[in-house]
């Protein structure tokens, strides 16, 4: 285990804490669980470093059965009600059923569960919603919201530490791709790595305007460093993503950071790579060859996209099947669509195409209900959070799956779940808390209609 990086007492000490949190979800307070699964989320090479440990590899599943077992033993609702829930129910029978055409259709063998992939895969996707209802339930109050996002940064923190450990030594003058590095992200790769900075800097970022004080800058400094993070990944589709996402966070909210940014840029474009590392600049304008062709990946993932395209072709309405594009289509070592909206169109055609797009505008809808209607700062900065989030996942995935692993995902449906929890309090709150009528005046004026 000294391989690993962590000696055995720490190994042995996160082993235990995570089983004892398992038993403690399910028979006390779901809520440890949750605070213990979500370091964990995004840290794959951390959780694979106790796999030689008994049910280790298990650990995500093993926490969210505890949490859903303790919260069915205090007498909540698992599946509480919110304008995703239809959603996401519509989306796992979907997939389900597209899994089996997808086996039928394609000659591939049955989705059986411990012994195939694909329904693996499966379950490892509709595992990533189930943490919206999790988080619903289990966080009741404004400083267990607080306490997630505190986690969710530590969560960050170690997925950054390893990214600039792994980058050690290196200078950034040029761009070359033995400079990329998933960090801890192994499965979701470096570009998954990029999308998932982009996305939880913006909503740290826009959290941070409803702290005060010391809070407020550490939280601040945080997203900055992961902005700067997700800069040297050198995902091209991330920095649109952010870009578009924090141009939405300034009209929401702060306008001026809009215009410092633009000016920042102005500045350091004037001023050439000794701001902007030449590697960021090279990355960014390395579409074209010197010939004027396409360069190889820009190339590859066009000719993959006309390939999944056929795909949908065949089969419009329902597509190929779930996951099926990894096992159909292949070109020069791809395997994968490069854009997640043809992905949906190869496997699960227009039905899977529409419910994706549904699920985005629900949730955006919804992130922008809490954001207007709360008159707490920290639920504001939530619903705005998520909502700048969402328009970066929108963005994101044209450029490839950024949605299918829970390190990326993980977090966003957290936030969903502590949005719709925003929106049971500020419901209850006006419940509680009526507006004033007009009834004192009323006395005064006509006593006799009073009574």
């Amino acid at each position: 285990m000294s391989g690993f990086g962590l000696g055995p007492v720490v190994l042995w000490t996160l082993y235990l804490t995570v089983m004892g949190a398992v038993v403690i979800s399910a028979l006390r307070r779901p809520e440890i669980g949750l605070y213990v699964l979500i370091p964990l989320l995004p840290n794959e090479t951390l959780r694979a470093k106790l796999h030689g440990f008994l049910l280790a590899d298990q650990f995500i599943d093993l926490l969210m059965l505890g949490i859903a077992v303790g919260l069915f033993l205090r007498g909540q609702r698992i599946f509480a009600s919110s304008a995703l829930r239809k959603v996401v129910f519509t989306l796992w029978i979907l997939t389900f059923v597209t899994l089996w055409t997808g086996s039928l259709l394609n000659d591939l063998p049955l989705p059986a569960p411990f012994s195939d992939i694909r329904f693996s895969d499966w379950k490892n996707y509709c595992r990533i919603a189930f943490l919206l209802f999790l988080a619903q339930q289990t966080i009741q109050t404004r400083k267990q919201m607080l306490l997630v996002v505190v986690l969710m940064c530590i969560g960050m923190l170690w997925v950054e530490r390893s990214f600039i450990l792994s980058n050690r030594g290196r200078t950034f003058d040029t761009f070359s791709y033995t400079k990329r590095d998933p960090a801890t992200m192994v499965s979701a790769g470096e570009n998954g790595l990029a999308a998932f900075l982009a996305q939880n800097a913006l909503f740290i970022l826009a959290f941070a305007l409803s702290q005060q004080k010391v809070r407020r800058w550490a939280f601040t400094f945080l997203g900055l460093a992961t902005t700067a993070c997700m800069v040297m990944v050198f995902s091209r589709g991330a920095y649109l993503a952010f870009a578009i996402g924090f141009i939405a966070l300034g009209i929401f909210k702060r306008r001026g950071l809009v215009f410092a940014t633009i000016a920042f840029l102005i500045v350091s474009l004037a001023i050439g790579a000794t701001i902007i590392p030449g590697a960021v600049i090279e990355r960014i304008t390395m579409t074209q060859q010197a010939n004027g062709e396409l360069e190889a990946s820009a190339a590859g993932r066009l000719i993959m996209w006309d390939l999944v395209m056929g795909l949908f072709k065949q089969h419009p309405w329902f597509g190929a099947g779930f996951d099926t594009v990894k096992f159909l289509v292949h070109y020069e070592g791809l395997a994968d669509a490069h854009n997640y909206y043809i992905q949906l169109l190869g496997e699960m055609g227009v039905a899977g195409f529409s419910v994706f797009l549904w699920l985005l505008g629900t949730a955006l809808a919804s992130s922008w209900r809490l954001f207007r209607r709360a008159n707490d700062p920290m639920l504001m900065s939530i619903g705005l959070g998520s909502l700048v989030c969402v328009i970066c996942i929108a963005i994101g995935n044209c450029f490839g799956n950024r949605w299918g692993y829970i390190e990326i995902s993980g977090y966003t449906f957290i936030m969903f779940g502590m949005v719709y929890r925003g929106l049971n309090m500020v419901e209850e709150e006006a419940e509680a808390y009526p507006e004033p009528t007009e009834l004192p005046a009323l006395e005064q004026a006509a006593p006799e209609l009073v009574n």
